[in-house]
């Protein structure tokens, strides 16, 4: 993590990770955004391939180099854990998500609304939770039952994907939770 840590710690190579992270790109590429000799840029190339934030594949005369944006995100979420950045919920919010899609299913939305934070229940009000619901419906068929769940932690939020079955399709309903605990978002997708 040392290796990890010291390379994000110069601007130069955050710039190279930037850039790295809209597409992979040739040395040449790279070094158009900046005014440093190629030795000096092919040192932070170095830094960064050791450290494994990126990999470098020669192609005829080019070296295209590569974002490793998993190890990336992985070091920067270690590191919030770390320093207690990273949202640890007061409550299950397993059961909390499941109890939600329950109350959809049972049509309860007034009381639903009232576990959602002030920006959802703004655009989210008990009608406009129902027409969603009945559209949900009335495309993927009815309600048949909740599968799996599983949990993802991002920086202040935790979100609760439910794996549900309806009677045509099998839908995620995704629940994110602040840290207040209040409901912050919402997504229904069709599983893939």
């Amino acid at each position: 993590m040392d290796k990890i840590y010291k390379a994000i710690s110069d601007a130069t190579r955050r710039t190279i990770l930037k850039l790295l992270r809209e597409r992979d790109m040739t040395a040449g590429e790279i070094a158009e955004h900046f005014d440093l000799t190629k030795p000096t840029l092919s040192r932070h190339f170095s830094v960064l391939r050791e450290a494994g934030l990126i990999t470098d594949e020669k192609k005829g005369r080019n070296i295209i180099y590569r974002l490793n944006a998993e190890l990336l995100e992985n070091s920067l979420v270690s590191l919030m854990e770390d320093y207690a950045f990273v949202w640890t919920p007061p409550m299950d919010v397993e059961q909390a998500a499941r109890a939600f899609v329950e109350s959809l299913v049972r049509g309860d939305f007034q009381n639903v609304v009232q576990d959602f934070d002030e920006t959802v229940a703004a655009i989210l009000t008990p009608e406009k939770l129902r027409d969603t619901w009945n559209r949900v419906i009335e495309y993927h068929g009815p309600f048949i039952k909740q599968t799996d769940v599983c949990t993802e932690k991002y920086w202040k939020y935790t979100t609760v994907v439910i794996a549900c079955e309806f009677g045509n399709s099998k839908v995620n309903i995704k629940v994110t939770f602040s840290r207040s605990g209040q409901i912050s978002g919402l997504l229904i997708l069709e599983a893939q």
